[in-house]
């Protein structure tokens, strides 16, 4: 950003306002193109040049005004300097010389390549070029011949520059802000002057407001280069739309066109644009001419919407050249073409000299009734060169008065617009001067004169009123205007027939009315009422000087001035001040301002909760009541605190934050580092205060000073050495605390610490505080050892672990590890159970002999039923007819895929241990799968058991009456254990007898090939045997027969039937293959499982 300041001052000692602030943004390189010269008034070797001629050169980039000075720019009448004075304004650098030139002399004027660019880059040669002078003074005063927008345009947009076209070129220091404004009713508008050729532009420093009536003026200071004031001063008026417009400008016609041959060697190139350019953007830089990849030396001018390129010398014959246009050509509102544009032609072989002719025009010669409003057109027989077509070129008359007006050209039409409407039934004279040429440079052989008569007046009518229609903010003390396209007869402007009154109620306003010069003006006798619409009616009793009335009453309204309130404060109200609210008119322009306290910076405006701006000084027009709120942020600092040296200490912070508001008080407590003590603080703190509370309002770096403490050794060593280690002993600050440690080795304990001969501690962990070098001993005693034995019973039963030597004290833990089939019973020693935990932990105070006993869990090779094992009945998928008070299952039952209600005959009050069930019941659960999973694979081990020699049994056989004659010490009418095997039917028709020989792990395994019956036989045990041990597995399924009594494990396959009133001690597990169930046929029966 640049900043200009107010002690910037004129010569008459005038200050700016404020400051002037500016800003951009570099690229990301330097640049090095050489500027070039793109125009020079006079042009080369132009003849007849006024005797009080300055001399200008536009440049195709702007600028360093410091390198402009008579050295730089050089004007000789042959080998003789002339004396003058040099200024640069814009892009034009200006040649003054101190008097008159002399008639009829030739001139060479001189840039040489000192002049330098804003970038530093020079001129790449001296630009040299002549004139002559003609023989007198002339003092015509310039005019505007063209203006963007024009007079009384309506709709301009609202990013709009303002651009005004000059009868000749003026001098570039008298086009500045003082002589070219632009105003909004009293109000300037703020904005920015430049001047190239002869085109003055002047660019709001921010969009216009929308649908307003803007007036700007050229003012008579404004001069050319002769030093010809403007006459007077030229104002003019326009209406902004209600947008910004962002439509691309384009290039409609270039001369010569693309591709064409033949073209003059003297030709100029010529490109005609939709819209009105910035004519500063129009520069040797932006149009150039390339003959292949050579740059054409030449000039470039900008007239009304046309551009020309003016090569310095005749272009060669037969040759191709390219014109281009690039993107930095920008119209009024800064849009720029969306390309570059290009086209190309070929020369001829000669110079063309052929003049140009007027075709027609429009009105035509000697036409009549011509409209008063009508711009007049010339048509010519070829392109011409835009910039010599002026207000002294194209020039219109009534008798020899000279009507003022605008002229432009566009391709081959010149216009000229009459600055206000013709006088009716009069005779004109237009004429086009031999000062027009085409782009070859060839001028009209004579002027072109033609005649015209305008048509009778029509009715008068108003073009303009203030305030506008439909205006609001309208000043109390308003006159209100209507300005008319004629003078009307002042006698017809009364009271009568211009009138204002409130819209709602229809209330006359008193006034009085006058009119002076076309204009008629309405002064209410007192102040408007405050935001009140208003309604003027000029009647169609108004009349013109002819008598004429307008066609109807013109009618329109506007709104006066509301008083709102501006309210203001902060937050929070110790963060800063507000000024600028108060009481105001709608539509002022309000400038609120926030100035933060110590310790505080601004951050936003807000208004309900919405950030309205992040300027301090907010300005805005006022609408509306408005409510703002300045918002300030407490600053915040850093506070860096370092300890010296670092192995000094430490500093703690409270409060330890990254960062600190304005006035927060940090509380800092140095820590000395074993070995050092604090000694004062530095930095942005001094003292030897500690703790030190700072005060935060600034950032802050702050250091803790530490010195160093006397260092001491503590030697440690045992006594035996063998008895135990030492630790905590080494090197130590005075005054520090420190623990030694005696750790004894097994077989060892602690005895006491000594020092020399004196005992200093009893405590193996010894504390104290060193002033000086220690030498300490560590006494231990040994202790005695004991031993643990460990046995086994059976020896079969399992093992154990951790016996061995102990010292005296120890704590000992001793391990049983059970062996398949046996489970751990107790720890003894003798006859004493010593603990029922296999794993046994004690504290050793003598020798120890224990014994771990196990007992068996399972019969060797019996099936392991695993969670089937606490079952009474299971079933794959029902347990029917259970007779509900008569039977009981004394253990658990279930189903594995059917719903509780497939046991039928049960009565249930939970679903554990419910009805006749004294165990658990479950049914198509989890834990149902568990228990039919461990019969399966019960089942399946029956099964794959390979069945005992002398055990099988062929066909269908009565197990009551088999007879085992081969086995030795068989006892005949008894069964011995073992496997049998059917590969049929087992019936229990008589009374079976299971003799375990005195074994009560005996096992019996029936394995059935088809199903199991029993009717009037039981099976009975002797000899030790055990129900849990004896298994029938029918492949099918199992029947118990009435009043029989069973002991055994039913595994079936498929389904098991009681008959009723049957004792069955063991378990009925139906089922194993997928399917079967269990039916008690609704007779009372008592099942039991036995024990494990």
């Amino acid at each position: 950003s640049a900043t200009i300041t107010t002690a910037a001052k004129d010569l008459a000692g005038n200050a700016l306002a404020s400051d002037f602030v500016w800003s951009f943004t570099t690229g990301a390189t330097a640049v090095v193109i050489a500027p070039t010269v793109s125009s020079t008034d006079p042009a080369n070797v132009a003849t007849g040049v006024p005797l009080n001629q300055k001399l200008s050169a536009t440049f195709s980039t702007t600028m360093d005004a410091s390198t402009f000075t008579t050295p730089t720019f050089i004007l000789r009448q042959g080998a003789t300097s002339v004396q003058g004075f040099v200024s640069y304004s814009g892009t034009t650098a200006i040649f003054a010389p101190a008097s008159n030139l002399l008639p009829n002399l030739t001139y060479s004027a001189t840039i040489t390549t000192a002049a330098k660019d804003l970038a530093g880059n020079a001129l790449a040669s001296d630009f040299v070029w002549s004139f002559t002078t003609g023989a007198a003074v002339v003092i015509v005063s310039p005019t505007v011949s063209f203006t963007d927008p024009i007079g009384a345009a309506v709709n301009v947009p609202l990013n709009q520059k303002l651009a005004a076209t000059f009868s000749t070129t003026m001098d570039a220091s008298t086009i500045h802000t003082s002589t070219f404004t632009l105003r909004q009713g009293a109000t300037a508008v703020s904005g920015f002057v430049s001047y190239s050729g002869t085109t003055a532009i002047f660019a709001p420093a921010s969009n216009l407001a929308s649908n307003t009536l803007y007036t700007a003026t050229i003012s008579t200071e404004a001069k050319d280069l002769a030093g010809n004031a403007m006459a007077s001063n030229f104002v003019w008026s326009f209406t902004t739309g209600a947008a910004v417009v962002v439509t691309l400008p384009t290039i409609i016609s270039t001369d010569p066109v693309n591709l064409v041959t033949g073209v003059a060697l003297n030709q100029k190139i010529a490109a005609i644009f939709s819209k009105t350019m910035n004519a500063s953007l129009i520069t040797t830089s932006t149009f150039t001419l390339k003959q292949g990849t050579t740059p054409v030396s030449g000039f470039v001018s900008y007239s009304g919407t046309t551009a020309i390129f003016a090569p310095t010398s005749n272009l060669a014959p037969s040759t191709v050249y390219t014109a281009t246009i690039t993107t930095a050509a920008k119209d009024l509102a800064g849009n720029a073409l969306a390309n570059d544009f290009v086209w190309s032609f070929t020369t001829g072989a000669v110079l063309i000299n052929t003049p140009p002719t007027v075709r027609f025009t429009d009105p035509a010669s000697d036409e009549m009734d011509v409209v008063s409003n009508k711009r007049l057109t010339a048509t010519f027989s070829t392109t011409m060169d835009a910039s010599t077509f002026t207000t002294a070129t194209f020039t219109l008359r009534q008798g020899i008065k000279l009507i003022s007006g605008f002229v432009f050209f566009s391709g081959t039409t010149a216009i000229f617009a009459p600055a206000s409407d013709l006088s009716p039934n009069s005779i004109y004279t237009a004429t086009i001067t031999t000062g027009v040429k085409d782009l070859a440079g060839n001028a009209l052989e004579n002027d072109y004169v033609w005649n015209f008569n305008t048509a009778s007046a029509p009715a008068p009518a108003i073009i303009r009123t203030d305030p506008v229609n439909t205006e609001i903010c309208v000043a109390l003390n308003k006159h209100v205007t209507a300005t008319f396209n004629r003078r009307m007869n002042a006698a017809t402007i009364t009271t009568a027939i211009f009138t204002v009154m409130e819209t709602q109620g229809a209330r006359f306003v008193s006034g009085v009315v006058n009119y002076v010069d076309s204009t008629a003006t309405f002064s209410p006798l007192i102040d408007l009422t405050p935001n009140t619409n208003y309604t003027a009616t000029i009647t169609t009793g108004a009349r013109d000087l002819s008598a004429n009335p307008m066609l109807s009453n013109y009618v329109w309204t506007f709104t006066t001035v509301a008083p709102y309130t501006v309210t203001l404060s902060s937050s929070p109200l110790a963060g800063g001040t507000t000024s600028g609210g108060g009481t105001f008119n709608s539509c002022a322009l309000i400038t609120a301002t926030a100035t933060p306290s110590i310790g505080y910076t601004f951050t936003n405006w807000t208004e309900n909760g919405n950030v309205v701006s992040t300027n301090a000084i907010y300005t805005f027009t006022l609408s509306g009541n408005r409510t703002l709120v300045a918002h300030f942020a407490i600053n915040t600092y850093t506070l860096v605190v370092t300890p010296i040296p670092l192995a000094g200490g430490t500093v703690n912070k409270n409060p330890d934050q990254n960062t600190y508001d304005y006035g927060t008080n940090v509380i800092l407590a140095a820590i000395p580092a074993v070995g050092y003590t604090f000694t004062n603080w530095g930095g942005d703190a001094s003292g030897s205060t500690n703790p030190l509370t700072v005060t935060m309002n600034a950032n802050k770096n702050i250091t803790a000073n530490f010195s160093a403490i006397p260092q001491y050794n503590v030697d440690l060593s045992s006594n035996p050495a063998a008895g135990g280690s030492t630790g905590g002993g080494g090197t130590f600050y005075s005054g520090a605390s420190v623990l030694v440690t005696a750790t004894p080795n097994v077989g060892y304990t602690f005895a006491n610490w000594t020092e020399g001969v004196t005992i200093v501690s009893s405590n193996a962990n010894y504390t104290f505080t060193l002033n000086g070098n220690r030498t300490l001993v560590a006494n231990f005693t040994a202790i005695p050892n004991y031993v643990v034995a460990l046995s086994s019973i059976p020896l079969a039963g399992g093992s154990t672990g951790g016996g061995g030597t102990f010292s005296s004290g120890s704590l000992v833990t001793v391990t049983a590890t059970a062996n398949a089939g046996y489970a751990f019973t107790n720890w003894k020693e003798g006859a004493s159970i010593v603990s029922t935990n296999a794993v046994y932990s004690f504290t050793i105070s003598g020798n120890r002999t224990l014994v771990a006993n196990f007992t068996l869990s399972l019969a060797p090779g019996a099936p392991d039923l695993g969670l089937a094992g606490t079952y009474g009945l299971a079933a794959y998928s029902a347990i029917t007819n259970v007779p509900t008070e008569s039977s009981i299952i004394n253990g658990d039952a279930s189903i594995q895929i059917n719903p509780i209600s497939s046991m039928t005959g049960f009565t249930f009050s939970t679903p554990a241990g419910a009805g006749v069930v004294t165990g658990s019941v479950h049914a198509g659960d989890a834990v149902a799968t568990n228990v039919y999973n461990a019969l399966l694979a019960a089942y399946n081990y029956a099964k794959t058991r390979t069945p005992d020699a002398g055990l099988f049994v062929v066909g269908t056989v009565d197990l009551g009456s088999v007879d085992i004659p081969v086995l030795p010490g068989h006892v005949p009418g008894r069964l011995p254990p073992g496997v049998y095997s059917s590969a049929t039917t087992m019936n229990i028709n008589t009374n079976v007898i299971l003799d375990g020989g005195g074994d009560a792990n005996a096992v019996w395994i029936f394995q059935i090939g088809s199903s199991l019956t029993t009717t009037s036989g039981s099976v009975t045990l002797t000899g030790s045997a055990q129900q849990k041990n004896v298994f029938f597995v029918p492949t099918a399924s199992a029947s118990i027969g009435t009043n029989t009594t069973f002991y055994g494990n039913i595994l079936a396959g498929a389904s098991v039937t009681l008959a009723g009133n049957n004792t069955v001690f063991g378990r009925l597990l139906s089922g194993a293959l997928g399917a079967g169930q269990i039916d008690m046929n609704g007779l009372a029966s008592t099942i039991t499982v036995p024990g494990p």
